[in-house]
């Protein structure tokens, strides 16, 4: 970061033409002039520092739908756009908060999460949403609360690997694990249990990966092979830059679908009721 950042040339404070720099005459205008670019530089530096850093919660969700009941209910809502995304700043119940929605996949789900991070510091990452239910506990509108999450696409196993291992380091014979903030999770199940209603709140791994999990024998396998609680296309690539970045996080699933292989109309029928339990979830979370 330079002065360059803010645009600021020597002729923006009106002072002419540079004075001569051999002259004896002119030795404590140019040091005044250096001192003056400083304090502006660093006032601007802490003026930015200090804005990045007064949100406590930055809120995810992949879709409109995950996020549109939140952002309707921000209070002193600002609007902001950078490198592509739209971030929507203000009061959400007691708290600053930035939400973004970042795109379906992992990709999308991982540079969002990058840029909420370095352009307003949020003390807290959470990602909100649906997801399909893998362990025969869950029923549809259930909520999962993340312990840890797996990215159960990743497949280097012909060098010898596990499945899921990120060859980021640790142990190479098990799944790269994102564990979730405890602290934080058991907040939001201890707030949500207070209007759960008839629907069930459960603590699981959540299995990340790039493809829609609709079939039986699927559900089947990353059941035996992670013993996932639940999946969607999302949750581990935001772990996994969060936990780069030291920002404690968690993951809220709202179950809409159980992978059946019954086809499409078993997940449309489910999605936008799901998605707005999400957003009503996160909010009882936030009243307290």
């Amino acid at each position: 970061m330079g002065i360059g950042d803010w645009g600021l040339g020597i002729g923006d404070w009106g002072v002419g033409p540079i004075p001569n720099p051999q002259s004896p005459n002119n030795k404590n205008i140019i040091y005044n002039l250096e001192i003056e670019v400083k304090i502006i530089y660093l006032s601007n530096y802490f003026n930015h520092f200090n804005m990045a850093t007064t949100y406590m919660y930055g809120i995810i969700g992949a879709m409109d739908r995950e996020i549109e009941t939140l952002v309707n209910d921000l209070e002193n809502k600002k609007e902001e756009k950078k490198f592509g995304l739209t971030f929507y700043l203000g009061k959400l119940k007691k708290y600053g908060v930035v939400i973004v929605k970042c795109g379906v996949g992992k990709v999308n789900a991982g540079r969002t999460t990058q840029v909420l991070i370095s352009e307003y510091g949020p003390k807290f990452i959470i990602n909100t949403g649906i997801g399909g239910g893998l362990n025969e506990q869950l029923n549809i509108g259930d909520i999962v609360i993340s312990t840890d999450l797996i990215q159960h696409d990743f497949d280097v196993t012909f060098l010898g690997y596990a499945k899921g291992y990120m060859c980021n380091g640790g142990n190479k014979n098990e799944p790269t694990k994102y564990i979730a903030d405890k602290d934080l999770s058991e907040k939001i199940k201890k707030s949500l249990e207070k209007v759960k209603g008839d629907r069930n709140i459960f603590f699981g791994r959540v299995l990340t990966g790039d493809m829609f999990i609709h079939s039986k024998e699927k559900r089947e396998e990353l059941v035996k092979e992670f013993d996932g609680f639940c999946c969607e296309m999302e949750g581990a690539a935001i772990g996994q830059v969060s936990t780069l970045n030291n920002v404690p996080f968690t993951v809220i699933r709202v179950i809409s679908d159980l992978p059946s292989g019954k086809g499409p109309e078993n997940y449309n029928n489910f999605e936008s009721e799901a998605a707005k339990l999400s957003s009503m979830a996160l909010e009882t979370f936030l009243e307290e």
